[in-house]
């Protein structure tokens, strides 16, 4: 069984970020192992370019690749894994993300920040306006996801730039985000996952 490197550590994650909500002690002989490292360039695709990745999420079954970059786009790559080395990543898609009606994100709404697959679609987290969407693979959002009540508004937040950073998904928890810093009032040492 060929383990691909996004997902092992993707698999790795979850569980210990569900595993530090129930038991707060540091992780004393918790280890990741990198399987490979590869970089990549890439030119404009259909105008776009291939800049600010924030995000990456990895479906397993087509070998797909995808990024959010903080300018508001959606990468789709093509990744071929073999013995649990990146032999290519191929760009094969850029687009603008949209709201449900369609138009393209601006301003604010366009920060980019978490990317997680799920059967559904892909979650992303954004931040300077805290929110989490899910969205097709073209970039159109099909839903917004109702955030726990102490993350939607921005007056809780550190910082314009310091809202959603991160989101994961898991067959058995669900949903799991993060602010980039512990909420207005937390304690500065102690981070929340919701």
């Amino acid at each position: 069984m060929t383990v691909h490197p996004l997902l092992f550590v993707w698999l790795l994650s979850v569980p210990i970020c569900i595993r530090a909500l129930s038991h707060p002690e540091p992780f004393e002989h918790s280890t990741l192992a990198i399987l490979d490292i590869k970089e990549i360039h890439f030119r404009k695709k259909d105008g776009i370019p291939f800049t600010e990745l924030s995000g990456l999420a990895y479906h397993a079954k087509t070998g797909m690749l995808y990024g959010v970059s903080d300018q508001g786009f959606l990468y789709g790559m093509k990744m071929a894994v073999h013995r649990n080395r990146i032999v290519s990543v191929e760009l094969l898609s850029a687009r603008a993300l949209r709201d449900r009606s369609g138009k393209k994100l601006h301003g604010k709404y366009t920060d980019a920040e978490g990317l997680a697959w799920t059967p559904d679609g892909l979650l992303v987290s954004f931040e300077r306006q805290p929110r989490i969407g899910l969205f097709d693979v073209d970039g159109q959002e099909k839903r917004k996801v109702k955030l726990p009540k102490p993350l939607r508004k921005s007056r809780r937040y550190r910082g314009k730039n310091k809202m959603l950073e991160a989101v994961a998904w898991s067959p058995e928890y669900g949903i799991v985000t993060a602010p980039e810093l512990p909420l207005n009032g937390e304690s500065g040492t102690r981070h929340t996952l919701y």
